[in-house]
């Protein structure tokens, strides 16, 4: 095998890998959120506190923030060709998911996901042009 078609093989497991470790990354901010409630206002491990659940919400756009740069950015630099398509592809397709995830109430962090996204295609559009090395 080419070395060009060992790079096309490797999208889809850094794909996989970017996908784990933003879970991961929002599960650890999750745990990090729990910390702050008081013992007395949890129940059956969540937070009942009034405070609580709009926190949680604006700590969680950190890891969406992430997630869309990173699903967008390293597939598309592993790749060995068609860059510019693969993350217009990767990009459009976490937009349909985040569009999803409004209606579970997730608005802040579809933003933070999508603006995240966009920063990727960005960072790649300067990399095309030779502008960011």
């Amino acid at each position: 095998m080419r070395n060009a078609d060992l790079r096309w093989l490797a999208v889809v497991p850094t794909i996989i890998a970017v996908y784990v470790l933003g879970l991961t990354f929002t599960f650890t901010t999750m745990d990090f959120a729990m910390s702050y409630c008081p013992t007395d206002e949890v129940v059956s491990g969540s937070c009942i506190s009034p405070w609580y659940e709009e926190f949680e919400h604006k700590l969680l756009c950190a890891p969406a923030f992430a997630s869309g740069l990173a699903m967008v950015l390293f597939p598309s630099l592993v790749a060995p060709s068609h860059r510019g398509t693969l993350s217009w592809i990767l990009y459009l397709g976490g937009v349909a998911v985040v569009f999803v995830a409004q209606f579970a109430g997730f608005h802040l962090e579809a933003l933070a996901a999508t603006v995240g996204g966009a920063v990727a295609l960005f960072i790649l559009r300067g990399r095309s042009r030779g502008q960011v090395t």
